[in-house]
């Protein structure tokens, strides 16, 4: 996960979300899990996005859970910033 966030902040055009994507790169250097990352640095992250990181960060299963976050998101099911 270090390397697909340190690639996303090398390839991310827009300035905003990089610097979202450097924050959440730091704290996971700095032993952060990468739900405390995305909790800290988008406070408005809704918790149940937040909480299915949380769940593949514990299971392991990232693409089945990814995907739901996908949808949701996609769908407007989760309410938050993003």
């Amino acid at each position: 996960m270090l390397k697909a966030l340190e690639v996303m902040v090398a390839e991310e055009g827009d300035p905003i979300l990089r610097s979202v994507l450097e924050q959440m790169l730091h704290g996971v250097e700095n032993g952060s899990a990468i739900s405390d990352a995305l909790a800290h640095v988008v406070p408005a992250m809704s918790r149940s996005v937040i909480e299915l990181v949380r769940s593949a960060e514990k299971t392991g299963a990232w693409d089945e859970i990814l995907l739901e976050i996908a949808e949701g998101l996609e769908e407007g099911t989760f309410g938050g910033a993003m």
